[in-house]
């Protein structure tokens, strides 16, 4: 039986749209606590100028782990091994956020590095974040990946009991609640609240 919702997702452009695509996704943190995010800039595409963590499609013949090695280097130019963490499933007829023929099949990934230099090669804008101060235009499944990792990893924004990314993205525990304006990021900047 379809799902109905009161909210229709924009329509954008989606290259994959009717397709189950797996993907991999790749938290980056540095040893000093800061998540690795790059700005997406796709014009009249899924998420336009939301930020992200790394992440492509997974190629024919390779495994999920080889993917997130590989995109890790490709979009950062770093060389880590990264450890698995989950893997999520993102049906867009139960979304608000993506259309109907939105599928994909997310295989989440976390490499812990020390002390890296990100080589831009995909992206324009990335910035390095504390993650207790993220910004709030984050891809809405990267950003329960993100979750996910800092419960993996037992690195918990301060002041948060350890975060259930479940509950984070179904019961809206996000990072929605307006702080101060950022010139460097271009948007603004917000704390972790929970919001009822």
């Amino acid at each position: 039986m379809p799902v109905r919702h009161q909210h229709s997702p924009p329509p954008v452009a989606d290259p994959l749209a009717n397709l189950i695509v797996p993907i991999v996704t790749v938290t980056v943190i540095d040893q000093r606590g800061r998540l690795l995010l790059f700005k997406r800039e796709k014009p009249g595409q899924l998420f336009e100028n939301h930020w992200e963590v790394v992440g492509g499609r997974i190629e024919f013949g390779e495994t999920s782990a080889e993917a997130a090695q590989r995109e890790l280097w490709e979009e950062a130019g770093i060389s880590a091994k990264p450890e698995f963490v989950t893997v999520l499933e993102h049906v867009g007829r139960r979304s608000v956020v993506v259309p109907a023929s939105y599928h994909r099949i997310m295989f989440v990934y976390v490499a812990v590095v020390d002390n890296p230099k990100v080589v831009k090669t995909e992206h324009h804008h990335y910035r390095w974040l504390p993650v207790d101060n993220l910004p709030g235009k984050i891809i809405p499944f990267n950003r329960e990946a993100i979750y996910y990792t800092l419960v993996h990893i037992k690195q918990h924004p301060k002041g948060q009991l350890p975060l259930f990314a479940e509950y984070a993205f179904s019961r809206r525990l996000t990072l929605l609640k307006p702080a101060a304006e950022n010139e460097d990021l271009g948007d603004e900047h917000e704390q972790l609240s929970l919001l009822a």
